[in-house]
């Protein structure tokens, strides 16, 4: 999960790079994300920053110093979209398509709809229920 399939130096990382931009590991369907711009500070890579960059550089191998370990789960609750489901060679994208996250939303915003309904149908029902009658003292 800590490998990259190629060679990724400091150079790379000094371009200005979208927030958000994965970057590829050896394993399929957990990429790492950069999420600092590298102009502003070390970059950030899943949240862990890059303290010191070579620390081991052959010209094949390259090996930087984090800070902590990389977490897996940070890429997919934060950027769910880069998740990929994995079967036997073939690895293929499992993020919803746009239509398919609009119709979900579709779908909550009518369940919304439909809840805050019986709430007012309820608080009507009662409301109608109790006028006209008065509160008599007891003696």
């Amino acid at each position: 999960y800590h490998v990259a399939p190629f060679k990724l130096e400091k150079k790379d990382l000094d371009v200005v790079r979208p927030l958000g931009s994965k970057v590829n590991t050896l394993l399929p369907g957990h990429p790492l994300v950069i999420n600092t711009p590298s102009h502003q500070e070390n970059p950030r890579i899943n949240g862990v920053e890059i303290k010191q960059w070579n620390l081991y550089n052959d010209g094949s191998v390259i090996i930087h110093g984090v800070d902590n370990f990389f977490d897996p789960a940070y890429q997919t609750i934060l950027y769910p979209w880069f998740d990929e489901v994995v079967s036997g060679n073939v690895t293929t994208n499992k993020a919803p398509s746009l239509l398919q996250q609009e119709f979900e939303l579709l779908v909550y915003a009518w369940a919304i709809l439909l809840v805050a309904g019986a709430i007012c149908s309820l608080r009507y029902w009662f409301e109608k229920r109790t006028t006209g009658y008065e509160l008599v003292a007891e003696s």
